[in-house]
């Protein structure tokens, strides 16, 4: 579940350094903050389309797409310090974390905490429904408000400019 914004972290970190960093990390930021917003209304008009089946083909399309633009990334580590793939090496470390008591708590506290947040994330649409008695269309007029102050990514890297990064002094 964590893999795009680690990944997407883990780029830009990469390639970028400073205030541009900065920037693209800003970008990459609202687009996390923007998906959770336009998920369900894509979703929605997708099932407008076709039955739900097409929400999970809407899924592996996006899934490809990525995946194809993913393949245009240059790779960043040196040549000097890849490492090829070994499976042996892989399963012994695999065994070391999952022997260990303190890894696998901490891994059992974050499922813990996912189900809570998927929990969170589920209720809304109960609140809405249940508290307030929306109907459909008035819950995309409430969502239709939120999108544009969370959309506007162009004012993001203002909060950058005015004081600036400060570079550590050697």
């Amino acid at each position: 579940a964590a893999a795009p914004r680690v990944v997407s972290i883990g780029t830009v970190r990469d390639a970028y350094e400073g205030e541009t960093m900065a920037k693209v990390m800003s970008y990459i930021m609202a687009v996390f903050l923007l998906i959770p917003i336009v998920a369900p209304a894509v979703g929605a008009g997708l099932l407008v389309i076709g039955s739900w089946r097409t929400i999970f083909l809407g899924i592996a399309l996006f899934g490809i797409a990525v995946g194809a633009w993913a393949t245009r990334l240059p790779e960043t580590l040196p040549a000097d310090r890849r490492l090829p793939l070994n499976f042996s090496k892989l399963a012994r470390a695999t065994g070391l974390v999952m022997g260990s008591r303190f890894a696998m708590g901490l891994t059992l506290a974050q499922a813990a905490l996912f189900g809570f947040f998927a929990s969170y994330l589920a209720s809304p649409q109960i609140i809405i429904d249940d508290v307030f008695g929306l109907d459909a269309v008035q819950v995309r007029a409430v969502a239709g408000n939120v999108v544009p102050v969370v959309a506007e990514p162009d004012q993001l890297p203002l909060a950058h400019r005015p004081i600036g990064l400060v570079e550590e002094q050697q």
